[in-house]
C-alpha cells in the first residue's frame, strides 16, 4: 500500500520560500522569481519555481524539479538562487516573516 500523505512531515518543517524580483525601468524590466520546497500529492519533496512579470496577468510560469531529499533539494535551491542573482535578481522580504 502507498504512503499516507498525511503521515509525512507537515511543510512548517521544510525551508521558507525564496522570492526574488529583477527591477531596470529602463529598459523596461519588473520580473518576479519564487523558489521553494514542498511536497507534492504525493508526499515526495519536490522544488518549486515560479517567475513572471510583475503586475502580468496570468502570465506566470511555474516548474517542479523532484528531489531525492531535503539535501537534494537544498542545493538545486542554492544553484537557483545563484543562477538568478548572476542575472539582476536580488531576493527580498515578503510580508508574513519571509526571507
Amino acid at each position: 500500500m502507498g504512503r499516507d500523505v498525511y503521515d509525512q512531515p507537515a511543510p512548517d518543517d521544510l525551508p521558507v520560500l525564496h522570492y526574488l524580483r529583477s527591477v531596470d525601468l529602463a529598459r523596461n524590466r519588473r520580473r518576479h522569481y519564487l523558489v521553494g520546497v514542498q511536497r507534492d500529492l504525493l508526499g515526495n519533496l519536490v522544488v518549486l519555481r515560479c517567475w513572471g512579470r510583475i503586475g502580468a496577468r496570468g502570465g506566470m510560469r511555474q516548474r517542479t524539479t523532484p528531489a531525492a531529499d531535503l539535501a537534494q533539494a537544498t542545493r538545486i535551491i542554492r544553484g537557483v538562487l545563484r543562477e538568478r542573482q548572476r542575472h539582476g535578481y536580488v531576493e527580498v522580504t515578503i510580508a508574513g516573516g519571509g526571507p
